[in-house]
């Protein structure tokens, strides 16, 4: 928690656009999920390099605490590159809340498919499967990490052309897409 000095929604709202860039570790999180806010400027991000969400239809309800439901109607796949990461073509897919107003909220179940160990005693992040292995950071307090570590030019690569081809979409896993590429040289396990 931290103290509040202002109007409490301005603030809120200039938290979510501050993590824009960036997910949130939430261990507590059952699937990933960012509000339509959040991925608007993250897409004006990823733009700059010739990227975009790929989106999907989904039907997906979350609860935070004991509040009210919030349904998603849309899941984003976002080209994402972390500090360190030596190959392309991972994408994380988030599930799209109009009615909240929170970040990218990274699930155990995501942090789990990219081999993630939050290590506290030696302030470190290591995301094992893709070979990450970075300065743990905190924004306003919450464990996050960078997944804009792009160039200019990476959006003409081969792995992005594959990536965004129709067949692939039929039925893509809901969190992390990790592709053929990188699965060659690293040790992917799916649980």
């Amino acid at each position: 928690a931290h103290m509040v000095e202002q109007d409490p929604f301005n603030l809120y709202i200039t938290e979510v656009i501050d993590f824009a860039g960036y997910m949130i570790i939430d261990t507590a999180c059952q699937r990933s999920c960012c509000s339509s806010r959040w991925l608007d400027v993250h897409a004006k991000i990823l733009s700059q390099y010739g990227l975009k969400p790929y989106m999907l239809d989904v039907t997906d309800d979350f609860q935070f605490g004991s509040g009210g439901i919030h349904r998603a109607s849309k899941r984003a796949y976002l080209p994402a590159a972390l500090p360190g990461q030596q190959s392309n073509g991972l994408l994380l897919g988030v599930s799209v809340l109009k009615d909240a107003q929170i970040p990218f909220l990274a699930s155990n179940t995501m942090l789990e498919k990219l081999g993630c160990v939050v290590d506290t005693v030696r302030n470190r992040l290591k995301f094992e499967f893709i070979g990450v292995d970075i300065p743990l950071d905190r924004i306003h307090g919450h464990y996050a990490v960078s997944i804009v570590n792009l160039w200019h030019g990476i959006s003409r690569l081969q792995v992005w052309q594959e990536l965004s081809s129709g067949k692939f979409w039929m039925a893509p896993e809901p969190e992390v897409i990790i592709a053929a590429p990188v699965a060659q040289d690293l040790p992917i396990k799916s649980p």
